[in-house]
C-alpha cells in the first residue's frame, strides 16, 4: 500500500524495480491510474477515453 502511495505522488520511476516486477495486476493498476488522471484533467488526454467510458 505504501508503494502505491509513493508511486502516485512521485511516479513509477521512484519505485524499486523489484517491487514493480512482483506487483500483481500491474497493468490494471497502471491503466486505472492513467484513467483517473484523464478523468480529472480538463479535457480527455486520449481519444480512446470516450469509447472506453461512454457518456450513456
Amino acid at each position: 500500500m505504501c508503494g502505491n502511495i509513493v508511486g502516485a505522488l512521485y511516479g513509477e520511476p521512484t519505485l524499486n524495480p523489484t517491487w514493480l516486477n512482483r506487483l500483481e495486476l500491474r497493468e490494471v493498476i497502471t491503466e486505472t491510474g492513467n484513467d483517473m488522471l484523464t478523468e480529472f484533467h480538463p479535457t480527455p488526454l486520449t481519444p480512446t477515453w470516450t469509447t472506453r467510458y461512454p457518456d450513456d
